[in-house]
């Protein structure tokens, strides 16, 4: 089943760019935060969001993308509890340990350049397009 979601439903999501359309389609990544999901452990408060990522690639952009949820717990056992090479994507990225810590979600956006998709948030099985954006690009299929 080929699901198409319209560009709008990412309204008042963040990426890399300003310009969510460029953070989807381009960076093939964006995010927003769950309301009603974040929640305080300690003196903290830990925020829920869920990703949008890009999973296929056309002649010039993203073209089929897929969602997950990620949480601060999920994000530090991510770089902290799994084979993530910390010291290699802070190479990579030019932060510290703590600027790359404190950066998430942005800090996903790191993780998916340099391990790719499947390796950070698994495999997609199907996911969906996105409609509603005017471009012209035949493979977008949009």
């Amino acid at each position: 089943m080929d699901t198409s979601i319209n560009i709008e439903e990412f309204s008042g999501y963040d990426g890399v760019d300003v310009d969510i359309d460029i953070s989807i389609f381009e960076y093939g990544i964006a995010w927003k935060e769950i309301p009603f999901e974040t929640f305080i452990y300690g003196d903290k408060l830990k925020k829920k969001y869920e990703f949008i990522y890009g999973t296929e690639y056309g002649e010039s952009r993203y073209v089929r993308f897929d969602r997950i949820t990620m949480d601060e717990f999920e994000f530090l056992d991510l770089i902290y509890d799994s084979w993530i090479e910390v010291k290699n994507v802070l190479g990579f990225t030019g932060l510290t340990e703590k600027e790359f810590v404190d950066s998430f979600p942005h800090a996903i956006h790191d993780l998916y350049n340099y391990y790719g998709y499947i390796e950070i948030f698994g495999e997609s099985y199907g996911g969906f397009k996105i409609d509603g954006l005017e471009t012209g690009e035949e493979d977008a299929n949009i």
